[in-house]
Formats: structure tokens, C-alpha cells, sequence
């Protein structure tokens, strides 16, 4: 392109042994250079140079082209420290004459002749967005970003035109994230995904020393060498960083990943690695009462018995209310919904619409926090006798109604999803797998996602069907059993009716009939 050109004909940088060479774009960079687009996210392994090109790109537009408003972003201090570094290093050291520089500050350079501003800031330093417009936006490791990312970019992303360029690249942080978002939902949300594997790369190849052998990776080694057809130099380097991080394999392919599933690996332990949705032609969506939720036509049938999971919210757009339904004679989910905007109060009664539509369903509902302002509509308008009770009345008190999700409890919700999924749980939403594939136990033992209502829903209805499944038989009512009409042409008596019938006032003739 025009920019990796002008980039190649007048910078100059700083190679990895600290010596000044003329700026020449990689293999990845070039590559990427050829399909890059207005939006675009770059998951890629480490010292790729993405963030070094990226500023390149705008020094360059700054330098030529009018009304520049370029912000590059980074994750820490030192990051942006050494970004800053680099911009005024391609300044200093330009072929030619150098550039005329106005007002310049420790993280800002201003371009007269253009009348344009590099502005290169650190995470949540300043506020972006609010009557700002920017022309290229650059965000550099934003998997790292704290775990309020999104509200920190929300005024960046809204202050680039739709002319202007977003460029977000970032090596992989596991999928409890932002950025991991925003790769897997790339088509919708308009951006193009342009991984970069540490193998496209010439550098990263390691003449063998002496003969070598992955010993305990030999599978892993010989199917990675068949799909990426790489060589021995390849491998070799390969096997040594994995020596230094001392054979730490889910580490080494978050650093050095080799296709784009390695880069988002989860961090901790995945609870549900293997979760999958089911395709089915009649899982659709419909508004319910004006809000969207996705549901399995065909349900709710006629005796048939549901029970609803319900995770409420304070319905201030934080926090997702979710629910879910399942049908429990044919084990399978049947309706999906979750909205930041449904206050507890009005969740209770969506619950009890949706309840009496499918055929009074069982309602199992977090106790705690929000939960205690949806019961107490429940508790108003729903049967008693289909609403979940943690503890069954006693002669000193009342029976107590509802879920207590907590940490100490979240195992139990956990457990009953994976004895469901055992039992033959059938998932339909896709919304929901997402969720499962991103709840992880955390190395503090936390059991968490970057958003898990859904799950949690999920959990209490599981823990609803298994109580169910335990005591349906208490819980159903007995089948009708008919008497069968005597045949009124046969008569038939026993010794005992018989006996029974006999007159009292007349002498027994059974001693007669023994003697």
C-alpha cells in the first residue's frame, strides 16, 4: 500500500539488538499490510510488530495527510512510554528533512503543516470520545486491559467516523475478556479477524545443536509439523521456548500461538470445554410481551411439565435478568432470554406470564440480592406450590422460597448443569453456549465468565429438573385405575364370604360337618 511504502522509503528503526536499520515490514506486518481493512481485529503471538506498525501508519498520515486526529491507546504506563518512544524515534531518524513540529508534549505531537495530532495515551488515563472525532484509532494489547475495557473504549469507538480506521491487536488472554468478544462476534459487529501465527515469521527459527527429541510431545510435535508444514529450524525453536517455560504448554500457545484456537485457550480450567449447540430449524425468535426471547416452536405442549431457571438483575443495563426453560420429559432446552433492562420487579411478573403459559411451570428464581424483589411478586400471583422452596415449613416458622446463588453455592448450580449435559441435556440457544465456553474456574477458585447469566439460569433450572426427577412420582398425581365390572352372568363366592354371610341366629353346622 501507498503507507507501507512511505513507511519503508522514510523510517528508520530500532532492531532487537538495539541497532538502527531502515524500517522494513515482516511477514506478518506485509501480509497484513495487503488485507487490511477500516476495521480490524489482529490477534497475534508476541513480538509481532503490530504496535510499531500501527504508529507508523499514523505518523505517516499525520505527516501527510490533513486534519489527522490519530489515537494510539495501551494497556500500562511503560507500554505507552516505549510507543511514544518509537514515534519520536521515527521523527528523529527520517530520510530527508526532518518534519516541522509545533506544540509537543510528552504524550502528544502536533503537525502544523497538516494541522494534525498524534495523541498517545495509556488506558483509562483520559476520557476519549465526548466531542472528540479521531480519524485513526489504534488499540494496542486490549485483551490486557483491565476488566472495565469496554467502558473505557466506548467514547473511542463512537468518536471514529465511519470513514475513520479502528485497529485493535492484541496477544491472547484467555476468553474472559473484551477482546475475545469482539473476534468471535467480528462479522456482526463489522470487523475483520487477521490472525498472525508465531510461524509466518523467518525469525523464529533455531539451528539445531546437537540431536533433539520432544520427549512427552512427540504427538503434539509431529501433528503440528504435518498441519503448518513447518521444519526442523521451526521446531526446533519451538521445543526451546517450550524448555523455558518450563514445558508449560498451555502458556506457550497463549504466547506463541499457532492457529487462532490456541490464541484464546481458556486461562483457568474450563467448566464446559466441550459445550455445543445443537442446530435445530425450530429454535427461532419472537417478542414476548415487546421483548425479544428465543424459544422452541412446538412448546409448550399439552401435559407437558416445564421448569423455569431465573437470574434477576437491577435492570440498570449492567447486569443481564436471564432465564431459561426445560422441558423435562424430553430433557431440552425450549426458551432462552436475557436484557440489562428488566427491572426485579417487572421480571416477577414476566416470570408469572411466562409460567402459567407453559402449563404452570415449576419456577426456580435467585433468592438473594434482586431476586428477594422478584419473589415477592411471585409470592403474590404464582401457585406456592410451583415455586422452588430451599426449606419446607416447620411448626416455628414459614417455608423459605427461592435459590441462594453465592460462591459457596455456584458448585451445586455447576454440578447439576454437568449431571443434565450426562443425562442427555440438549442446548439449542446459541447465546447460552457462548456463555458456557467462557465460564472457567479461576487459579482463585472463583467460578466465573465475563458474562454468566445465562449459565446461572441454566443452573437452577438443571437443579429444578433433578429435584423434579427425584420426587415426580410424590409430585404427580396417581393414575386412574378402573374396577372391572363383574360379569353379571357368573356368579362366584369364596369359603370366606360365604362364612360371613351365614346366619348368626342359626347353630353352626360346621361341627356337624366335621363329624
Amino acid at each position: 500500500t501507498p503507507e507501507a511504502r512511505a513507511i519503508e522509503l522514510l523510517f528508520h528503526i530500532q532492531s532487537k539488538s538495539g541497532e538502527k536499520v531502515p524500517f522494513r515490514l515482516n511477514p506478518s506486518q506485509r501480509k497484513y499490510d495487503q488485507m487490511r481493512t477500516h476495521r480490524d481485529l489482529i490477534p497475534k503471538a508476541r513480538q509481532k510488530g503490530f504496535s510499531s506498525l500501527g504508529i507508523a501508519y499514523q505518523v505517516i498520515d499525520c505527516l501527510g495527510k490533513e486534519g489527522t486526529r490519530a489515537v494510539l491507546i495501551s494497556h500500562e504506563a511503560k507500554a505507552t512510554q516505549r510507543l511514544l518512544d518509537k514515534a519520536r524515534y521515527y521523527l528523529q531518524h527520517m530520510n530527508g528533512p526532518p518534519p516541522e513540529l509545533g506544540r509537543h508534549s510528552r504524550n502528544e505531537f502536533y503537525f502544523p503543516k497538516t494541522e494534525s495530532t498524534l495523541y498517545i495515551g495509556t488506558a483509562g488515563a483520559k476520557a476519549f470520545g465526548r466531542g472528540d472525532t479521531i480519524t485513526h484509532l489504534h488499540i494496542s494489547e486490549y485483551a490486557w486491559w483491565e476488566s472495565d475495557a469496554l467502558k473505557q473504549v466506548a467514547g473511542l469507538f463512537q468518536a471514529v467516523p465511519l470513514d475513520g480506521t479502528i485497529r485493535i491487536e492484541s496477544t491472547g488472554r484467555g476468553r474472559t475478556n473484551d477482546f475475545y468478544y469482539m473476534c468471535t462476534h467480528a462479522e456482526e459487529l463489522g470487523y475483520q479477524v487477521c490472525f498472525r501465527s508465531w510461524w509466518e515469521d523467518d525469525e523464529y527459527q533455531l539451528e539445531p545443536k546437537h540431536d533433539w527429541h520432544p520427549e512427552g510431545f512427540e504427538h503434539y510435535f509431529q501433528d503440528m509439523k504435518l498441519k503448518y508444514n513447518l521444519s526442523e529450524k521451526q521446531l526446533y525453536w519451538y521445543w526451546v521456548k517450550l524448555l523455558e517455560f518450563r514445558m508449560d504448554l498451555r502458556m506457550m500457545q497463549q504466547e506463541y500461538p499457532s492457529c487462532l484456537e490456541e490464541c484464546f485457550q481458556a486461562t483457568g480450567g474450563a467448566v464446559f470445554p466441550d459445550a455445543t449447540r445443537r442446530v435445530n430449524n425450530q429454535w427461532t425468535w419472537k417478542l414476548h410481551n415487546g421483548r425479544r426471547v428465543n424459544y422452541l416452536t412446538g412448546h409448550p405442549r399439552s401435559r407437558r411439565v416445564y421448569v423455569i431457571g431465573a437470574d434477576p438483575s437491577g435492570g440498570t443495563g449492567h447486569d443481564n435478568t436471564a432465564c431459561q426453560i426445560i422441558c423435562l420429559e424430553t430433557l431440552e432446552q425450549v426458551f432462552e432470554f436475557a436484557s440489562p433492562e428488566v427491572d426485579p420487579v417487572d421480571f416477577g411478573h414476566f416470570l408469572t406470564d411466562l409460567g402459567r403459559e407453559y402449563n404452570d411451570a415449576f419456577i426456580v428464581c435467585e433468592a438473594n440480592h434482586h431476586g428477594i424483589a422478584t419473589h415477592s411478586v411471585l409470592l403474590k400471583n404464582y401457585p406456592l406450590t410451583k415455586i422452588y422452596k430451599r426449606r419446607l415449613p416447620v411448626r416455628s416458622g414459614r417455608p423459605s422460597y427461592g435459590f441462594l446463588t453465592s460462591r459457596n453455592s455456584k458448585p451445586a448450580l455447576i454440578g447439576a448443569i454437568q449431571e443434565c449435559i450426562e443425562l442427555g441435556l440438549t442446548i439449542y440457544g446459541q447465546q447460552t453456549v457462548e456463555e458456557m465456553k467462557t465460564f472457567e474456574e479461576t487459579p482463585e477458585g472463583k467460578l466465573e465468565g465475563p458474562s454468566d447469566d445465562l449459565v446461572i439460569s441454566l443452573g437452577l433450572a438443571c437443579i429444578g429438573y433433578l429435584k423434579y426427577e427425584r420426587h415426580k412420582y410424590d409430585l404427580r398425581p396417581p393414575p386412574e385405575t378402573k374396577t372391572p365390572d363383574p360379569n353379571p352372568n357368573f356368579m362366584y363366592y369364596t369359603f370366606d364370604e360365604v362364612f360371613k354371610n351365614l346366619p348368626k341366629e342359626e347353630p353352626s353346622i360346621l361341627p356337624r360337618m366335621i363329624n
